[in-house]
């Protein structure tokens, strides 16, 4: 499966939808489920209800759809592909997407988000300007991708208006145009986006492209963390646990680290990780500490990196291993 940097494959419609609401019929919850962040997502709940309305005869390209998104998430990927192939050839234009974004390389996605985006799915379209915009898998036309994401907006989409910001705040394939950047980056927030939430948060708490609001800035970033996403999770962690803008809340901070880190967010497997190691907070367990500190060097961290590779290099711990 092919990364997507920065698009992953959390996109979202909307704010995230109770599959389990009160007198929802199995069709109902299975339906809506394609409108939950993937991260959000009860798989085995929206399995159930998709098959047994799949069991009432009704295997509809909607429902094998949304079958193929809780397969995802549960990290069935081969029978995520059937079902979304299966929703793909009744012409469900969005399975084109999903199938794109667990393509084996760049092009591949890319022949899957332009047969989507001919369909008129939006969320192709996103995709497809994505790809344009970082070269993946074409040659890079900033230009060509952010038109995508206007049309894309156009339609609504949330995800779109997210990217259209970030186009128009840096000037990246379109004029600069701080305002209209503020505003978009408000409604994707609005529509459930976290990835906004937490970059409108960001704005807000430095004054950066918008008026310092520290209530209205911890407000989203509260939103972002609630909704799952790591990073948001993270700062609102060290916010809490240095208690310059709230009041202290270390337990909190800690059980919001943690959930960043079980999602492999290198920079909060690294934080805990010196918790651990120094005692700080929790009790010491240098085992503990150096898994974790391995673990965020694997997913990237470079501070972690430098760590490991410096624990391996001296045996601090650990067997000595020069090569690694």
């Amino acid at each position: 499966m092919i990364k997507w940097l920065g698009l992953k494959i959390a996109i979202m419609a909307g704010a995230a939808i109770v599959l389990a609401s009160c007198g929802a019929t199995a069709e109902s919850r299975c339906l809506q489920s394609a409108e939950t962040a993937l991260e959000q997502l009860d798989a085995e709940a929206v399995l159930a209800a998709c098959g047994e309305v799949a069991g009432t005869g009704k295997a509809r390209a909607d429902v094998q759809f949304a079958s193929g998104r809780a397969l995802h998430k549960a990290g069935r990927l081969d029978e995520a592909r059937l079902a979304y192939q299966s929703a793909a050839d009744a012409g469900f234009g969005r399975a084109f997407n999903n199938l794109g974004l667990l393509a084996p390389d760049y092009e591949a996605a890319v022949a899957l988000f332009e047969r989507g985006h001919s369909l008129g799915d939006p969320y192709s379209t996103v995709s497809l300007g994505y790809a344009y915009v970082n070269g993946n898998g074409v040659a890079a036309d900033p230009e060509r991708g952010v038109s995508l994401y206007q049309q894309a907006a156009d339609k609504n989409l949330p995800i779109a208006k997210y990217y259209l910001a970030f186009a128009l705040q840096a000037g990246m394939g379109i004029a600069r145009d701080q305002d209209a950047a503020r505003r978009l980056f408000v409604e994707a927030a609005e529509g459930g986006v976290g990835q906004a939430q937490h970059h409108l948060a960001a704005m807000l708490l430095n004054g950066d492209g918008a008026q310092k609001d520290m209530a209205e800035g911890l407000k989203w970033l509260e939103k972002a963390a609630a909704g799952g996403l790591a990073a948001a999770q993270g700062d609102l962690a060290l916010i809490l646990e240095r208690g310059k803008l709230v009041k202290p809340d270390d337990e909190r901070a800690l059980v919001l680290m943690g959930a960043a880190a079980e999602q492999g967010f290198g920079p909060a497997e690294l934080h805990l990780a010196r918790r651990y190691l120094e005692g700080r907070g929790v009790k010491a367990d240098a085992a503990r500490g150096r898994e974790l500190l391995v673990s965020a060097a694997d997913h990237g961290e470079p501070t972690a990196q430098y760590l490991s590779g410096m624990m391996l290099l001296n045996g601090d711990g650990v067997m000595k291993n020069a090569k690694r």
